[in-house]
């Protein structure tokens, strides 16, 4: 199979799919496209996205919490915990982090492609936030602590798209998370290096080989029974 018959372009997001269950991603492209959903923490990570988005791009804060306020009342009691916790982080991030970024943003929601050698499409990429000084921040909502950052494929992959659209790497790589269990916000940073770099492109050419060689091994475990293709997966390799 031909990675172009499935999709025009890879993407961290399908790339790291396919190392943690390639079986999962088989289906989710080729034989059950329609069965993929949001689940829960997939949607309230977009609400904060966008009310980040309207922060930067509108330098409206009212307007963010606004796009928050609504998202929790369309989505009723079930998500009052978590949407409640990222109103507070909103509120926690414009006053701790966002002040030393207002004056350097460069882009906000950068999307393009750029070429891998060695793979039919494209490279997509979505960067949240650029800043004039050659930062790459991605906000992330998450439900722990997380330490710093010593490996990052889906940011090794970001400063190889900044590689080829600017011809020099990144300053610096960032994560700006949304604690869900406290209502606060952290940033996590590093210094690119052209060895991880090479190393996430590497890895991304042997992910799309391994697609086209129709290696698709089913990988157990906990997020198993929340796996939309559970019935189906179950009915053709069987349960462990």
């Amino acid at each position: 199979m031909k990675i172009s018959e499935v999709r025009d372009h890879i993407s961290y997001s399908s790339i790291s799919k396919y190392m943690k269950c390639s079986m999962r991603w088989y289906y989710d492209y080729v034989i059950a496209p329609e069965k993929k959903v949001e689940s829960l923490p997939l949607k309230v990570g977009s609400a904060y996205h966008n009310a980040i988005e309207k922060l930067y791009i509108d330098r409206d804060y009212d307007g963010g919490l606004l796009l928050l306020e609504e998202f929790a009342k369309e989505n009723g009691r079930y998500a009052q915990k978590d949407i409640s916790a990222i109103i507070n982080c909103y509120k926690d991030y414009y006053l701790k982090v966002y002040p030393l970024y207002q004056s350097r943003v460069e882009k906000v929601e950068v999307k393009g492609h750029v070429d891998i050698p060695g793979i039919e499409v494209p490279l997509e990429y979505r960067m949240d936030l650029l800043t004039t000084d050659g930062v790459i921040a991605d906000h992330k909502t998450v439900g722990r602590i997380v330490p710093g950052i010593e490996y990052s494929l889906q940011f090794d992959l970001y400063s190889y798209a900044y590689y080829k659209e600017y011809g020099r790497l990144p300053s610096k790589v960032e994560y700006h998370d949304a604690y869900k269990g406290t209502g606060s916000v952290a940033v996590r940073s590093k210094i690119p290096s052209i060895s991880d770099m090479m190393k996430a492109v590497s890895c991304a050419v042997g992910v799309v080989k391994a697609i086209e060689a129709d290696i698709f091994i089913p990988c157990y475990d906990k997020h198993c029974s929340y796996c939309p293709h559970k019935d189906m997966c179950d009915s053709e390799h069987g349960s462990i």
